[in-house]
C-alpha cells in the first residue's frame, strides 16, 4: 500500500512544482528577447570599444541565452511527472543555470571599463542593474535563486568598483545598497506570490474533494433510487394477491363480521399500494429512470375522473367539493394524462384530508396560448388549517410535512408534493402555494401541454364549465313520521341505550347500532348514515355531539353487568388498528375505546380500569405524555400500561419503559403474543396487590374481580 501524503506537504510540493515551471517558462522565453537586446548593445557599444572585446563579451551572452534555453525546456519536459525528492533536483538545476547566467552577466562592467573608461563603466553597470531588475519577475517565483544571482552579478560589479576604480567607491556603496533592496524586495514579492499559489491549490484541492464526495453521494443515491424500486417491485407481487383476493373474497357470501374484516384488510391493502406508488414514483424521479408519455386526451375527463375518485372521501367530511374551468381552456391536450391526474389527486387528498369543515376548489384557467402548445394552471383551494410562513419554505422538500413532530395528526409520508414538484417541472411547470394559518390554502401548479392538430381550438364552450359536488353539513330530523308512537318509544329507549354505550367509550355500540339499525333508520332517516360512520372510526366526541343533536340522552338506569372481570383501554388514533384491537380483546375481557390522548384520560377519570393498551404516535398528545398523565390519576398509578406502537427503536422503548410502562410491544404485532402479554401483566397486577394486602390488611380494601386472572 503506498504511504500516503499529509495534506500540508502535498500542497507544499504543489507549490514548488508550479513555481519552478512558472520561472523555466520565463527564462526559456528570455532567449529571444536576450539576443535581440544584446545584439542591439554590441553595435552601440562598437564604436567605443575594439571589436575583439565587443565580441569577447557579446558572444558569450548570445551562447548563454541558448544555454538557459535548453536547460529550461528540460526542466519543463520533467516538471509534470516529477516527486517532491525529482522537483528538489530541479530546482537545484535552474539555480546552477541562473548562477552560471548571472555570473556571466557580472564580467559586463569588467570588459566595458577594461581601460578605466568610467563612463563605459557606468554603462555597464547600468546594464547589470537593468538585467538584475528584468529578473526580479523570477523573484518572485524562485526567491532563493534570483537572490543568489542577483549577489553573484551585483558582487562582481562592486568588486569592479571597490578594488580597480577606489575613487569611485560610492557606485560600489550604491550597488551593495541595490542588491539588500532587491533580495528584501523579491523575499515580500515571493512571500506574496506564494500564498497566493497555495491558496490556489487550496482551493483546487478542495474541489476535487467536493467533486469525489458528489460523486460518491450521487452513486449512493442512485444506489438508494434503485433499491427503492426493486423492493417496490417485489412487495407490488404479494399486496396485488392480498387486494385481489380481497376483492374475490368480498363477492362471496361472509356474514357481516368477516365482511368487516376484508374491508379492513382491502382498505389497508390499497393504503400500502398507495405508499408503494408513491415510492417507487420517488425513486424513478431520483434516478432520473421517469418519463412522460404523450397521447391526446380530454382535460375534462381526466377532471372528472379526479373529482369523482375524491368524492367520497369530501363526503364522508361534510366537505363541498367544487371543479371550475375556464371558457378559453383548451379541451383536448397532448400529454401525459396519467401524470397530470397524479399531481391533482395529491393535492385534492392534501386538501380534503387537512380540511375539517367548509370547502375545497379545484379551478383551471389558461396562462398562455400559442399554435403549438398550451400553459394551464390548476389551483386547489382550501378552507382548512392553512400553513405558517415557516413551513411553506419547505413544503415541497423530499419527506417535509408541515407537521413532522410525533404528535402529527395526518401522518403520510412527505412525498406526495415532493413527486408533484417534480412531474410539475417534467411537465415544463411550476409549483407554489399560498396559505394563511388557520384560513386555509392554495396549491398551485403549472403545465405545458401540446396542442393536437385538429383540436388546438376547442375550448370548453360558453362560459365556464363547472363540475360541482355539495355535500350538506349534517342536519338531523326532529321526529320520523315512518313510526308510530309505540315505535317511537322503543326507539327511544334504544336510542338512549346507544347513547350510554356511547358515552362509555364501550366498542359494543357499533354491534348494538347494526343489531336496531331498521328501527333507528326510521327514526333518524338523515344521521344513520354519520352516526354509524362515527361510531365506525370510534370517535365517541363526535357520535355523542350528534346524539345530542337529536335529543338522545344517556339513560340513568343502572349499567349492564360486566361481560368479563378486567377492564381494558385500548388507545390507538387509527381506527383500523382499534377494531383489531376490540375484536382480539372483547372474547376475554371488558374493552374501552379511544382514539385520542385527551379520550382516553377521561375515560380513565370516569371507569375503572384494570390495563392500558397505548399507541404512542398519536395526535396532540402523545403516547408518553399520555402514560405520564395516567400514572398521575388517582387510582392510576399501579395501573399496568404497555406501549403498543410501531415507533420501536431501542431508544423509544427504553424512554417508555422509563415512564413507568411494564411493557414495549412493536407493530406489527402477533395476536397470541399480545393476548399472553396482556395475561402475564393482569396477572402479575392481582398478585401485586394480593401481597400488598396481605402485608397490609385494610378493611373495604381492593380486591380483584372474581375471575380476573
Amino acid at each position: 500500500m503506498p504511504p500516503q501524503t499529509h495534506p500540508a506537504a502535498h500542497l507544499d510540493t504543489e507549490t514548488d512544482r508550479e513555481s519552478l515551471r512558472l520561472h523555466a517558462m520565463q527564462a526559456s522565453g528570455s532567449r529571444m528577447a536576450i539576443w535581440v537586446l544584446f545584439s542591439l548593445i554590441m553595435l552601440a557599444i562598437y564604436p567605443s570599444m575594439p571589436a575583439w572585446r565587443v565580441l569577447a563579451w557579446g558572444l558569450p551572452m548570445l551562447a548563454v541565452g541558448q544555454f538557459v534555453h535548453i536547460q529550461c525546456k528540460h526542466i519543463l519536459a520533467r516538471i509534470s511527472s516529477a516527486d517532491a525528492a525529482a522537483i528538489r533536483q530541479l530546482h537545484a538545476r535552474m539555480r546552477w543555470t541562473t548562477i552560471v547566467h548571472q555570473g556571466l552577466m557580472g564580467t559586463t562592467v569588467w570588459w566595458f571599463g577594461w581601460q578605466h573608461d568610467f563612463e563605459l563603466a557606468l554603462v555597464g553597470t547600468a546594464l547589470q542593474l537593468i538585467y538584475v531588475g528584468a529578473a526580479m519577475a523570477n523573484g518572485a517565483v524562485n526567491v532563493k535563486t534570483f537572490i543568489i544571482g542577483t549577489w553573484v552579478n551585483l558582487a562582481a560589479a562592486m568588486a569592479y568598483w571597490f578594488l580597480l576604480e577606489t575613487h569611485r567607491w560610492p557606485v560600489g556603496l550604491a550597488l551593495l545598497g541595490a542588491a539588500f533592496v532587491m533580495s528584501k524586495l523579491s523575499k515580500t514579492m515571493a512571500d506574496g506570490f506564494r500564498d497566493s499559489l497555495r491558496m490556489r491549490f487550496e482551493n483546487l484541492d478542495l474541489l476535487k474533494r467536493l467533486a469525489e464526495e458528489k460523486r460518491v453521494a450521487e452513486e449512493a443515491t442512485q444506489f438508494k433510487s434503485r433499491f427503492l424500486a426493486n423492493v417496490s417491485h417485489e412487495i407490488r407481487t404479494p399486496v396485488s394477491a392480498i387486494l385481489g383476493m380481497c376483492y374475490l373474497a368480498l363477492k362471496t357470501e361472509l356474514n357481516p363480521k368477516q365482511r368487516q374484516y376484508m374491508q379492513i384488510v382491502l382498505q389497508s391493502s390499497e393504503h400500502l399500494s398507495k405508499l408503494l406508488n408513491q415510492v417507487l414514483d420517488f425513486s424513478k424521479v431520483e434516478a432520473r429512470m421517469l418519463t412522460l408519455d404523450k397521447d391526446t386526451f380530454s382535460l375534462k375527463q381526466v377532471l372528472e375522473q379526479v373529482h369523482a375518485q375524491h368524492a367520497t372521501q369530501a363526503q364522508d367530511k361534510n366537505l363541498t367539493l367544487t371543479l371550475s374551468v375556464d371558457a378559453d381552456v383548451p379541451q383536448l391536450l397532448e400529454g401525459d394524462a396519467l401524470r397530470l391526474r397524479e399531481i391533482l389527486s395529491n393535492y385534492l387528498s392534501n386538501a380534503i384530508k387537512f380540511t375539517p369543515s367548509g370547502e375545497v376548489r379545484v379551478h383551471v384557467s389558461q396562462l398562455e396560448w400559442a399554435d403549438a402548445h398550451a400553459t394551464l394552471k390548476f389551483d386547489v383551494t382550501d378552507t382548512g388549517i392553512g400553513l405558517k410562513a415557516n413551513q411553506i419554505g419547505y413544503i415541497f422538500d423530499s419527506f417535509q410535512q408541515a407537521d413532522a413532530s410525533i404528535t402529527r395528526q395526518y401522518g403520510g409520508t412527505g412525498l406526495g408534493l415532493a413527486i408533484a414538484k417534480n412531474l410539475a417541472e417534467m411537465m415544463n411547470g411550476a409549483v407554489g402555494v399560498t396559505s394563511t394559518p388557520e384560513q386555509g390554502s392554495t396549491f398551485w401548479f403549472t403545465a405545458r401541454f401540446d396542442l393536437p392538430v385538429n383540436g388546438a381550438g376547442a375550448a370548453t364552450g360558453e362560459g365556464a364549465a363547472i363540475l360541482m359536488t355539495t355535500h350538506p353539513p349534517f342536519k338531523p330530523a326532529t321526529q320520523s313520521s315512518l313510526l308510530s308512537v309505540t315505535e317511537q318509544a322503543s326507539a327511544r329507549h334504544i336510542a338512549s341505550g346507544l347513547a350510554h354505550l356511547v358515552a362509555a367509550s364501550k366498542p359494543q355500540a357499533l354491534a348494538y347500532l347494526s343489531q336496531h339499525a331498521d328501527l333507528l333508520t326510521k327514526l333518524w332517516p338523515h344521521a344513520e348514515t354519520a352516526l354509524n360512520a362515527a361510531i365506525s372510526q370510534f370517535d365517541w366526541q363526535r357520535a355523542g355531539t350528534l346524539l345530542a343533536e337529536l335529543g338522545c340522552t344517556a339513560d340513568a338506569a343502572e349499567p349492564a353487568p360486566l361481560r368479563h372481570p378486567c377492564t381494558v383501554l385500548a388507545v390507538d388514533d387509527n381506527p383500523i388498528n382499534m377494531a383489531l384491537m376490540v375484536d382480539l380483546l372483547m372474547p376475554h375481557h371488558e374493552v374501552r375505546a379511544a382514539t385520542s390522548g385527551e379520550r382516553a384520560l377521561h375515560i380513565a377519570r370516569t371507569q375503572h380500569i384494570d390495563l392500558v393498551l397505548l399507541d404512542v404516535m398519536m395526535p396532540v398528545m402523545d403516547g408518553y405524555e399520555v402514560c405520564k398523565r395516567l400514572q398521575a390519576l388517582p387510582g392510576m398509578a399501579d395501573c399496568p400500561v404497555l406501549f403498543l406502537t410501531a415507533k420501536n427503536q431501542i431508544e423509544d422503548t427504553e424512554h417508555g419503559l422509563q415512564l413507568g410502562a411494564q411493557d414495549y410491544i412493536a407493530k406489527p404485532i402477533s395476536p397470541p403474543l399480545v393476548l399472553k402479554r396482556i395475561q402475564t401483566h393482569l396477572a402479575l397486577h392481582l398478585l401485586k396487590k394480593q401481597v400488598e394486602l396481605a402485608a397490609q390488611p385494610v378493611p373495604g380494601a381492593w380486591a380483584a374481580p372474581a375471575g380476573c386472572p
